[in-house]
């Protein structure tokens, strides 16, 4: 019963955005969103899930997540996947499809695009840079790709989201605490 009460209080606070709670101003939702989805990945993470049927173990999910995550600025190949998980790269892929419910490709770039939002909201970095930090080639790739994700441009979404000084702080210390749990 205790393990559930974060998860429910997680729901509440989700519900409580997507049905536009009046105590948070509009455009800090969706900041609000991104970070709530990076508090639910650091719950489920200590969460025990039991294994899919064909998919990838615990331990197996838990360390590409982490290489993923570290890495996202890096090429990542399939192979080098594969071998952390400690499989062929064809089975690799079936499994991580199982498991993440995307190919490692389409998660992968789930991550870049997390990041970029991220550093779109906590830093006042140009395009470009964001792009390159986050493991995209260049700023083209991430407007085509954040406009496929979105319906938006990278720089349109960032103006409508955008938040005043003091608040980027705020939010950027809060994101380097939740990188400190995350290590512990």
């Amino acid at each position: 019963m205790a393990e559930t009460r974060p998860f429910r209080l997680l729901a509440e606070a989700i519900a409580q955005l997507r049905h536009g709670d009046a105590a948070l101003p509009r455009e800090h939702q969706a900041a609000a969103l991104v970070m709530l989805a990076d508090a639910t990945a650091l719950l489920s993470a200590g969460a025990q899930q039991p294994a899919r049927r064909g998919g990838l173990a615990p331990w197996q999910m838990q360390r590409l997540t982490r290489y993923i995550d570290s890495h996202l600025q890096d090429a990542l190949a399939i192979a080098m996947l594969a071998e952390i998980a400690r499989l062929s790269p064809a089975h690799f892929c079936r499994a991580f499809k199982v498991s993440f419910g995307r190919t490692p490709h389409g998660y992968v770039l789930h991550r870049r695009l997390e990041c970029a939002q991220r550093l779109m909201l906590t830093t006042d970095a140009p395009l470009a840079q964001i792009a390159v930090d986050c493991g995209l080639f260049d700023q083209a790739h991430l407007s085509r790709v954040f406009r496929r994700s979105t319906g938006t441009t990278p720089n349109a979404w960032r103006r409508q989201h955008r938040r005043p000084a003091a608040t980027v702080k705020a939010i950027a210390s809060l994101s380097k605490n939740q990188a400190a749990m995350q290590a512990a």
